[in-house]
């Protein structure tokens, strides 16, 4: 499972997703996206008015594959157990940082890339 968002944008949050994913599933975050020149970060995203404002975004996805955003990108070609094991590690994570003692922002510079609004 694929995470932008928390390794540019918070340490706290990027620890405390770490500390989730190992006291549960042990699913393994890829993090070949979170990182300021990654488009996937910006402006890849739909996240981007957020960013452009000063919020916090965390990404979740699955990555690309050769049917990504085509009509042949059909149901059949989905794994239902690694559909399951990620919904769980995405809903542990945002549980987790729902009910973090302080509310969980931005601690890290916002890179130049992203224009500010």
């Amino acid at each position: 499972m694929y995470l932008t968002g928390p390794g540019v944008l918070s340490g706290v949050v990027d620890s405390l997703l770490e500390r989730v994913t190992r006291a549960y599933l042990r699913m393994e975050f890829n993090r070949s996206y979170d990182r300021p020149e990654s488009e996937f970060f910006y402006p890849r995203t739909d996240a981007g008015p957020f960013l452009e404002r000063g919020v916090l975004t965390i990404w979740l996805f699955t990555g690309l594959h050769d049917r990504y955003h085509l009509p042949a990108d059909e149901a059949r070609f989905l794994d239902p157990q690694t559909i399951e094991r990620m919904t769980r590690t995405g809903l542990a994570s945002i549980w987790a940082v729902a009910n973090a003692d302080r509310r969980p922002g931005i601690d890290r510079p916002i890179p130049e890339t992203v224009p500010r609004y």
